[in-house]
């Protein structure tokens, strides 16, 4: 492994599905890269998988990351079920296919010449650590590039 590096990741999404926004951000030897997307109509789960393989993907050389979220689904999923979910053919135990299983095959050989630590985040916390709110910002500046013409994210 050639550096350490922190990446910072959030997703932002109005209502359960709609329009949505990722924001990463990766701080490497002292200098930091910031990421940002969104899609007219994603999920909040969906947005914090494409932040994970976008920031993954963005770097050159092999790592290891410490990635900072407070998706509970991501570092959960990632820590237990992902290597299961596999080998079941992208299935769960009663023979149900994977929601975002493309998403999570991604993040599978994105992540595979890294080693990552995943490290929940809790969201009261949010407002406590400054690449926090902006990797927030980032992930609404997303979700902004999204917005249907005249929508106001306000009236949401």
């Amino acid at each position: 492994m050639s550096s350490s590096v922190d990446i910072y990741i959030e997703a932002a999404c109005l209502g359960s599905q709609g329009v949505a926004g990722w924001g990463a951000l990766i701080l490497e030897g002292g200098e930091q890269r910031k990421l940002y997307g969104g899609a007219p109509e994603s999920s909040h789960n969906r947005m914090h998988l494409t932040a994970v393989i976008a920031a993954l993907e963005a770097l050159e050389d092999s790592c290891e990351v410490r990635m900072y979220t407070e998706s509970r689904y991501l570092c959960d999923n990632i820590a237990s079920c992902i290597k299961d979910w596999e080998e079941r053919g992208w299935r769960s135990t009663n023979s149900k296919p994977i929601q975002n299983a493309d998403l999570w095959k991604q993040l599978k050989e994105a992540s595979a010449r890294h080693q990552v630590e995943w490290l929940w985040l809790p969201r009261r916390k949010e407002n406590a650590i400054p690449e926090r709110v902006g990797t927030v910002a980032l992930a609404e500046q997303g979700l902004k590039e999204n917005l249907p013409p005249g929508h106001d994210m306000q009236k949401s």
